[in-house]
């Protein structure tokens, strides 16, 4: 257990840290999402124990939903269409295998932008149907 702990917390600064790091360049994104999507995959790498791989996962997923719950706010405001965030078929265990196959794909992505691609995804399943 006191692994678990210390290896969380590490990964927790390491994800606070990341836009200081770079703090000579303009940051719009911060928390997980600022982080590529090669971290994301070694955040939540089955070769870590799995408490640590699940808390990591549940928290970019975290990140991910307050994410796309603004962007839908914010398209909404703005009179354009609004995702459902949890279709049929389509929940959160198909969302995290999106994000996964997105970045296993594309590793030197930011995870932001798979997620705004998971969120394009919603939004076409979103859709009325014709």
């Amino acid at each position: 257990m006191r692994r678990t702990g210390t290896s969380l917390i590490a990964a927790l600064a390491l994800l606070a840290a990341a836009p200081a790091l770079a703090a000579d360049k303009q940051f719009s994104i911060m928390g997980a999402g600022a982080q590529s999507c090669a971290n994301y995959l070694k955040h939540t790498n089955e070769l870590t124990s799995s408490d640590d791989a699940r808390h990591m996962d549940d928290l970019y997923f975290s990140w991910a939903q307050g994410w796309m719950s603004q962007l839908g706010r914010n398209g909404g405001a703005a009179g354009a269409p609004i995702a459902n965030l949890n279709p049929s078929g389509f929940g959160p265990p198909e969302q995290r295998k999106f994000l996964r196959i997105v970045c296993q794909g594309e590793p030197a992505i930011r995870y932001r932008d798979a997620v705004d691609r998971l969120y394009q995804q919603l939004l076409v399943r979103s859709a009325p149907q014709s």
